[in-house]
């Protein structure tokens, strides 16, 4: 545990290095934000300019990070305590929460649209970003490339994650105006309490001790923790026979991202594969009246608003649909979710070990706009799959080459990102890590 928090602490100045070779951010918070800091901002950034901030940080990330996976392989193959995991996953978490979001802007967009709704009292379904440009988190936001243009969509999050949100910049916004470092902890916050949240309902170190885990929940201030705390919730009173919270918390799940969709399908066909055709009535319709009822609220059109996420982002480098271009994937897709479907419903399967074989499928094979923290989605799948599922290893693996994906991604800016096979090798890169368990499993099979 010493060595993974010394680790750690190492990518957390790696983390403010690193900030110094997006001059863009920089030269926003210097100019917008802290402009009595600007001198000393410039001449750290001018100093920083000497040690190579192109290529040397990307060499030190991929060692740490490969340091980080090869001791929590190492622990998580040893018996511990709850005690032991609790302590260790909010000495992880306490200290990554120190480190700067270099890996995305996300939490920076989440100011941004907190804002609108609790400064300027907009909609923030209906009112795009770019209505405020003279709002200091704007040029946070604002794209370098056109084609990444989150200023000009309106937000992609469900009512719930909003629900979260808007309470805490309210405060923030009232008490510390548009400061920079109070925001973002306040967001980083948010998202240490759900982390914790979700500790005490399992305390498992394969999740919690995981660094992809670690820095992209408390320290890139992701709010996927939000709807993964829903979702294990859900998953808890599923497995008890209460059926309606698993309904109402499965949807506030689905009102912080539509993904959890996905789990309600698998859940339902289950129930009704052992025909307990009151149970699914139950689960059903409170999964339903928690998300149409956030909807109202929200005051838009479901299906318009799910139609509108799921085409709202054009263009991303580690996807495949993005590199071969092809139409065909998605009735691939389709085959591959009516052969799940008949497995769950016929051949009466987990319906969570289906929920996570279909998500790494879609994650890998087909989401045409996948981030590398998507992963952890399936990591706290884990205490819910059955004991000698063949997926974990898949999950694990996931993981560690998702996050060296940066490191390639990273690497494409540095030399020519216009080269044709830069998406083919951060896509390869990936891919890798489930690549190879799929190859050893083979070789264990038939060789």
């Amino acid at each position: 545990m010493l060595i993974i928090s010394l680790l750690l602490l190492i990518y957390n100045l790696l983390s403010w290095i690193l900030l110094f070779r997006d001059l863009w951010t920089l030269e926003v918070i210097a100019t917008k934000f802290y402009p009595q800091w600007s001198g000393v901002i410039y001449s750290l950034e001018n100093f920083l300019r000497i040690f190579k901030l192109n290529t040397v940080p990307t060499v030190a990330f991929i060692l740490i990070i490969t340091g980080l996976f090869y001791f929590y392989f190492k622990v998580i193959k040893q018996a511990v305590s709850i005690k032991f995991v609790i302590i260790g996953a909010i000495c992880f978490q306490a200290i990554a929460f120190f480190s700067y979001p270099i890996l995305s802007t996300d939490v920076l967009s989440y100011i941004l649209s907190d804002r609108i709704a609790v400064v300027y009292n907009e909609n923030v379904w209906t009112t795009k970003p770019n209505k405020f440009v003279n709002d200091p988190y704007f040029y946070l936001v604002y794209p370098i490339y056109k084609d990444a243009d989150w200023t000009n969509m309106t937000r992609i999050y469900g009512g719930i994650n909003q629900a979260i949100y808007s309470p805490v910049t309210a405060f923030t916004s009232a008490v510390f105006g548009t400061d920079f470092i109070a925001n973002l902890i306040a967001h980083k916050l948010v998202v240490f309490l759900f982390v914790i949240g979700t500790l005490v309902l399992i305390p498992f170190a394969v999740i919690f001790f995981n660094p992809l885990f670690i820095i992209e929940t408390v320290g890139s201030g992701h709010n996927d923790i939000i709807m993964l705390f829903f979702t294990v919730l859900s998953l808890k009173f599923f497995n008890k026979n209460y059926f309606w919270a698993a309904g109402l918390f499965l949807g506030m799940a689905t009102q912080v991202k539509n993904v959890a969709i996905l789990l309600f399908i698998f859940l339902a066909l289950k129930l009704l594969s052992d025909l307990k055709i009151k149970q699914l009535l139950a689960f059903t319709l409170l999964y339903f009246g928690t998300v149409l009822s956030v909807y109202y609220f929200m005051g838009v059109n479901p299906v318009d608003t799910i139609i509108r996420t799921a085409g709202s982002i054009n263009v991303y480098w580690q996807s495949l649909p993005m590199i071969v271009r092809s139409p065909a994937l998605n009735y691939l897709l389709l085959i591959f979710l009516g052969f799940q479907t008949v497995r769950t419903l016929i051949f009466r399967k987990n319906p969570v070990e289906i929920y996570a074989q279909t998500l790494m499928i879609y994650l890998l094979f087909f989401l045409a706009a996948f981030w590398n923290w998507y992963p952890i989605w399936l990591l706290v799948l884990i205490p819910f799959l059955p004991e000698k599922s063949g997926i974990k290893p898949y999950i694990l693996a996931f993981t560690f080459t998702s996050m060296l994906g940066y490191a390639a991604y990273w690497l494409s800016l540095r030399f020519n990102y216009q080269f044709f096979l830069w998406p083919a090798i951060i896509y390869g890169t990936v891919l890798s890590g489930p690549a190879l368990i799929c190859l050893q499993n083979i070789k264990k099979k038939y060789l």
